[in-house]
C-alpha cells in the first residue's frame, strides 16, 4: 500500500528495464521517514553486456536503456531535493578486451573503471592512473587491451563506506575486510566527497620504502599470504615498540641464490661448474610503510629508521626464534615456515622528508631531477639549452611566427581569417563529412567499396539487369501482386495465410478445375452501392456486404452504410465477430498484426488482412510486418491421462489414428463442458505420448486434425497439452484457473466418462476400444507468446516470445530473433544455457502446484575443483557457468582425474581423494614427478615413503618427468646427482 500510494514528479520517464527498477527505487527513497529506515542499500542490475559477438549493437541496444532509467532517477533525486544524499555506482564486475575477436564482440579482461555520482560527489575527477596508451606499449596492458587493475576494488569503497557513516577501524575490518592488504593505495570521502574529513589511519603523516632482505629454505618468490603476513609481523612490530599506527604493503621482490665460489670442479666437456652443498637463498625486496606520529614525539621514525632493532624484531617475528637465541619466543601469530632469517628490514630515509630541512647558501652543482612546484621569481641569467617541456601559454600572438607551421597545432574555438587554400584534396577522407542536402556537383568516380550496412527501406522502381540465378532460401510472406501465367508444379499444401478477397463475384466462365468441397463462405453479389471506403478504421466484407466497424463507431445507413454513427445496437461491437473464422479483423498489436473474434479495446482500425493492416499501420517496414508473428499469449496446460485396458498391440498407424480421436474427444468435452473457457478457432490440445510413443498429433476446436509420429520410449500413457489462445495474459491466467478448478472432484470424474464415450463413440481404431477407465493427473502449465523468441536483458535473463523485444530487434530480426527456445538460449546465454532454458520456464509457468520441466544437464555428475567452499573436487551439480560452458577442459569423470588435476601437489591430493571416499595414495598423481630437493642437493621423486622418495612436491616445485632430466637440467655440475 505504501508503494502504490506513491507518487513521482516524473513517473513517465521511468521506462525500460532500467527506468522500472528506479521507478521502484525513487518511491523506496521518498518514503524512508514511514519505512523507518535512514540508510539503503539498493541493488540492481542490467544483464546484456556479455557481447562475445556483435558488441557494439548490445551496446547500441542497452547504452539508451540504461542513460534514460539514470536520467529519469537523477532528475526525480533533485526535484525531491534528496539528490545530497544519494551516491550511485555503475559497474560491472570485471573490464573487456579492447581488440575485437572475429565475432564483432569484445572478450573477458581484468582491471575495469565505475562511475559515480550523487549531491555530494567531488565530480569531475579521474581517480586511479589512467593508462597512458591503449595499445601494447602500454605498462599495464598484457594484451589485446586487457589491463592490469592499478588499484583495488576496496579503494573505492572505503571512500564510500566512509560517506555511509563507517569510520571506525574495527567496523571497517568488518565492511572491507581485504582493505588492510593495500596499504594507503584507497580512497577516503575526503577523496571522493565535497563534504568527506575522514582520512586513513597511519597514512597522511610519513611514508617510506623498507629495503627488505631474508634467508629461505627454499629458492621461490613470496606467495601473496606470506606477503601479508611480512606486513602484519612490521605493523604489530611498529605497533608494540613504538606506539604508531601503520599501513604495509609488499611491492617489489627478487631472489639471489648464492654459492661457495671456492669450490670448482670441472666435470663435463671442459665445462666448470660451481659444486656446493651450502647455498643460501635470499629474499630481497621493497616495502611501502605508512605510519602517523606527532610532529613532537618521534618514537616511530627513531624505530622504523634504527636498523638493527627493526631488523632483530622482524626475524624475531617470521621465524619465531628469539633475539637471544632460545627457540620460541612471543610473537604475534606471523611467522614463516619459509623464512630462516631476516638480514635487513631498513628504513630508506631518503625517499622520506627531513622535519627539519637544510637551508644552502649556494645552489647545488646537481640540477633538481623534479622542477620546482613555483617558478622562481627571478629569471636564470643561463637559460637552458633545452625547452621546456611544459611551455607556458601566452594570451597573445607573438608578433614573429615561425617559418614552419607546428607540429602540434593549436585548436582553437574560431575558425581563422585566413585560411588556407589547398591545391590537392585530402589524402584522409572527413571523420565528419558535411550534410548536404543536394548532391554533389562532383561526384565521386569511384564508388564505395564497401556496401551499406542497412538494407534500403524502399526497393529499387526498376528490376536489375542481373537477376538472381538462385532463388531466394526463405519464401515470400506476401503473395504476388499478379497471379502466374503458368500453375505451379508444386502447389501448397496449405491454404494461403492471406487469402485474396474479391469484392465482385467471377466471370461467368466456370472454373478449369472447380474444387472438391464447396467454399464455407461463398462471397455474394452485393450491387453497385459497395462504399469505396468505410471510413474510421472499419473495412468492407464481401461476405456480409457491410462495413465492419470498430468501437466506437458502427454503420450509419444514411451515409451508404459507412461507419459513422455513434449510435450503435447493443451488443455490437461484441457480437459482431462472434464464430468468424476467414473473416476475423485483423489489427495491429505490438510490432505486428494479429487476427482475433475479439478485438482489443486499444484498437483503433480494423482490416480484412494482414497485408492491408500491415500496410496500414506498418507503412514503413510493410515486410517485416507481414514476417513477424503478433504478440498473442497461450496458455500450455500439460497433464496425462492412464487409461485402462488400452490396446498397445496394434499398428503405429492404428495408435496414431487413435491419438487424432482422444484429441477430438477431449477438445470438444472440454471446451463444451468447462464453464467459462471459450475456446476459440486457434484454441487446440497436442497429444504428446500415446502407448510409450513420442507423438505430435494435434486437433484444434474447429475439428481440423494434423498428426506426425515421433520418436519411441518406454511410458505407456497418453500425455497431451491444452493450448489456448488470447491477446491479454490476464485472461490465460483466468483460464488457468477454470481448469484447475474443474479438474477436479465430481466434476473431473463427469468429464473423464464424456471423454471416454466420445472416443468409444467416435473412434474406430483398435487401440482405443478396450478402454475401460480414464484417470487424470495434472502436469504443469505456462504461459508463453507465439512469437520469435528474443534476450529478455534487464528483465528476466532468459529468452522470451511474448511480442514484447526492442524496436531495434524488430528492425534486423534475422540478427535478434530465433524460432526456438533452445536456438535462443544458445545464441545468448550460451555461458548458461540449460540455466537460460529453466528460467524461461519459471518465468512463464502460472500453475504454482506444477513443477519445470527436467532439463538435461550434462555436467550434473561430472567433479570439478570447488575452490570457495570446499577446496576440494565435488560433482553436486553446482559448478560455476565458466566451468560447466567449458565442461571438457574444466570438469572430470572421476573424482581421481580431478584431483590430480587440480590438487596434484603436497598434501592436497591425499585430503581431495579422502573427501570423496577414496584411500589415501602413496605416490603423486603426476606422470612429470621428479623435483629437486635445494636442501640436500638431489632429485627426489614426488612420493611418500624411502628413497627416491622425497614427500610430495608443493605448488612452486618445477617437476620433471624422469631424474635423469632432472639431474640434466639443474644439477648437471654434480657428478653424483644420478646416483643418489
Amino acid at each position: 500500500a505504501l508503494y502504490t500510494s506513491t507518487s513521482l514528479q516524473y513517473p513517465h520517464l521511468f521506462t525500460g528495464s532500467v527506468g522500472e527498477k528506479l521507478g521502484v527505487v525513487s518511491k523506496m527513497i521518498i518514503k524512508n521517514e514511514e519505512r523507518s529506515v535512514n540508510r539503503d542499500v539498493f541493488f540492481l542490475d542490467m544483464g546484456g553486456y556479455d557481447g562475445h559477438g556483435l558488441s557494439k549493437e548490445i551496446l547500441q541496444g542497452n547504452l539508451p536503456v540504461l542513460n534514460r532509467g539514470l536520467t529519469a532517477f537523477y532528475r526525480e533525486m533533485t526535484y525531491q531535493n534528496m539528490l545530497d544524499k544519494i551516491t550511485f555506482v555503475v559497474m560491472s564486475e570485471f573490464g573487456r578486451t579492447i581488440t575485437p575477436n572475429t565475432s564483432y564482440g569484445s572478450d573477458h579482461a581484468w582491471g575495469g573503471n565505475a562511475f559515480v555520482f550523487g549531491g555530494q560527489v567531488k565530480g569531475g575527477q579521474i581517480l586511479g592512473p589512467y593508462p597512458k596508451s591503449f595499445d601494447n606499449t602500454d605498462e599495464t596492458n598484457i594484451g589485446r587491451g586487457r589491463l592490469i587493475p592499478s588499484i583495488s576494488w576496496e579503494s573505492m569503497w572505503y571512500g564510500i563506506a566512509n560517506w555511509y557513516g563507517i569510520s571506525k577501524f574495527e567496523e571497517m575490518n568488518v565492511v572491507l575486510p581485504n582493505n588492510g592488504n593495500f596499504g594507503c593505495q584507497l580512497f577516503t570521502d575526503k577523496d571522493m566527497y565535497t563534504v568527506g574529513n575522514n582520512t586513513i589511519s597511519g597514512c597522511n603523516d610519513r611514508a617510506v620504502n623498507l629495503k627488505m632482505s631474508m634467508f629461505l629454505k627454499e629458492p621461490r618468490y613470496l606467495t601473496g599470504l606470506e606477503q601479508k603476513r611480512i606486513c602484519k609481523a612490521a605493523i604489530a612490530a611498529v605497533a608494540k615498540n613504538a606506539n604508531v599506527t601503520s599501513r604495509c604493503i609488499v611491492v617489489d621482490q627478487k631472489i639471489i641464490v648464492s654459492y661457495d665460489y671456492n669450490r670448482r670442479l670441472t666435470t663435463v666437456n671442459g665445462t666448470r661448474f660451481l659444486q656446493t652443498t651450502d647455498p643460501t637463498y635470499e629474499v630481497e625486496g621493497t616495502v611501502s610503510m605508512d605510519y602517523q606520529e606527532d610532529s613532537t614525539n618521534q618514537t616511530g621514525s627513531e624505530y622504523i629508521e634504527n636498523v638493527e632493532a627493526f631488523t632483530a624484531d622482524m626475524s624475531q617475528e617470521l621465524t619465531g626464534i628469539c633475539t637471544d637465541g632460545t627457540s620460541t619466543c612471543e610473537t604475534s601469530g606471523n611467522t614463516l615456515d619459509l623464512v630462516a632469517q631476516v638480514n635487513l628490514f631498513e628504513a630508506d630515509v631518503s625517499d622520506s622528508p627531513s622535519f627539519a630541512p637544510s637551508f644552502s647558501s649556494r645552489p647545488s652543482a646537481l640540477p633538481s631531477v623534479m622542477p620546482s612546484v613555483a617558478p622562481s621569481r627571478t629569471p636564470s641569467v643561463s637559460p637552458s639549452d633545452v625547452p621546456s617541456n611544459i611551455p607556458s601559454k601566452s594570451s597573445q600572438p607573438s608578433s614573429e611566427p615561425t617559418k614552419e607551421p607546428s607540429a602540434e597545432p593549436s585548436v582553437s574555438q574560431v575558425p581563422s581569417g585566413s585560411p588556407t587554400k589547398s591545391y590537392q584534396p585530402s589524402d584522409y577522407p572527413s571523420v565528419s563529412p558535411s550534410e548536404s542536402q543536394q548532391p554533389s556537383d562532383y561526384p565521386s568516380l569511384t564508388p564505395s567499396i564497401s556496401p551499406s550496412d542497412k538494407p534500403s527501406l524502399s526497393p529499387s522502381k526498376s528490376p536489375s539487369d542481373f537477376p538472381s540465378t538462385s532463388p531466394s532460401d526463405v519464401p515470400s510472406t506476401t503473395p504476388s501482386l499478379a497471379p502466374s501465367s503458368e500453375p505451379s508444379d508444386h502447389p501448397s499444401l496449405n491454404p494461403s495465410e492471406s487469402p485474396t478477397i474479391s469484392s465482385m463475384p467471377t466471370p461467368d466462365d466456370p472454373s478449369a478445375k472447380p474444387s472438391a468441397q464447396p467454399s464455407s463462405r461463398p462471397s455474394r453479389d452485393c450491387g453497385p452501392y459497395v462504399p469505396e471506403r468505410c471510413g474510421n478504421g472499419g473495412f468492407w466484407s464481401p461476405y456480409t456486404c457491410e462495413c465492419l466497424c470498430v468501437a466506437p463507431y458502427c454503420p450509419n445507413e444514411i451515409t451508404n452504410g459507412t461507419c459513422s454513427s455513434t449510435t450503435c445496437p447493443a451488443n455490437y461491437h461484441e457480437t459482431l465477430f462472434e464464430g468468424c473464422t476467414l473473416d476475423c479483423p485483423w489489427f495491429k498489436l505490438d510490432s505486428s498484426c494479429a487476427s482475433a473474434s475479439v478485438v482489443p479495446e486499444e484498437a483503433t482500425a480494423i482490416y480484412s488482412s494482414k497485408n492491408d493492416c500491415c500496410n496500414g499501420q506498418f507503412a514503413g517496414d510493410v515486410s517485416g510486418c507481414m514476417e513477424r508473428p503478433a504478440g498473442f499469449s497461450v496458455l500450455k496446460y500439460n497433464a496425462r491421462f492412464t487409461m485402462s485396458g488400452i490396446d498397445c498391440k496394434t499398428p503405429s498407424s492404428d495408435r496414431a489414428a487413435a491419438a487424432g480421436d482422444i484429441a477430438r474427444a477431449v477438445i470438444s468435452k472440454v471446451c463444451s463442458t468447462v464453464p467459462g473457457l471459450n475456446c476459440g478457432r486457434n484454441d487446440k490440445i497436442k497429444i504428446t505420448k500415446i502407448c510409450g510413443s513420442n507423438v505430435d498429433v494435434e486437433a484444434s476446436a474447429s475439428s481440423s486434425t494434423r498428426r506426425r509420429a515421433l520418436q519411441t520410449s518406454d511410458d505407456e500413457v497418453v500425455e497431451f497439452t491444452i493450448l489456448l489462445n488470447a491477446i491479454a495474459q490476464e485472461d490465460l491466467r483466468q483460464k488457468d484457473a477454470l481448469l484447475g478448478q474443474y479438474f477436479q472432484g465430481t466434476n473431473l470424474n463427469n468429464l473423464l466418462i464424456a471423454i471416454k464415450n466420445e472416443i468409444l463413440a467416435s473412434s474406430a481404431t483398435r487401440t482405443v476400444q478396450t478402454i475401460t477407465t480414464i484417470y487424470y493427473e495434472f502436469l504443469n502449465s505456462f504461459i508463453s507468446g507465439l512469437g520469435l523468441y528474443y534476450p529478455a536483458w534487464g528483465s528476466k535473463e532468459t529468452c522470451l516470445n511474448d511480442g514484447m523485444q526492442q524496436e531495434y530487434m524488430n528492425n534486423n530480426p534475422d540478427a535478434w530473433l530465433y524460432t526456438t527456445l533452445e536456438a535462443c538460449c544458445d545464441r545468448y546465454y550460451s555461458w548458461a544455457t540449460n540455466e537460460c532454458l529453466k528460467l524461461h520456464y519459471e518465468a512463464t509457468m502460472v500453475s504454482s502446484s506444477g513443477a519445470v520441466p527436467i532439463i538435461f544437464d550434462p555436467t550434473a555428475e561430472l567433479y570439478y575443483p570447488d575452490w570457495l567452499n570446499t577446496n576440494t573436487c565435488v560433482n553436486d551439480g553446482n559448478a560455476p557457468q565458466y566451468m560447466k560452458v567449458n565442461y571438457e577442459t574444466w570438469m572430470y569423470v572421476t573424482l581421481f582425474d580431478c584431483c590430480k588435476t587440480y590438487y596434484g601437489w603436497n598434501d592436497a591430493f591425499t585430503p581431495c581423494l579422502e573427501a570423496g571416499g577414496v584411500n589415501p595414495p602413496t605416490k603423486a598423481p603426476i606422470e612429470d614427478s621428479w623435483y629437486v630437493d635445494w636442501a640436500n642437493f638431489k632429485c627426489v621423486m614426488s612420493c611418500e615413503g624411502p628413497s627416491p622418495c622425497g614427500g610430495f612436491h608443493k605448488s612452486w616445485n618445477i617437476l620433471h618427468p624422469s631424474k635423469a632430466v632432472c639431474c640434466e637440467e639443474h644439477l648437471s655440475w654434480k657428478d653424483t646427482c644420478l646416483l643418489d
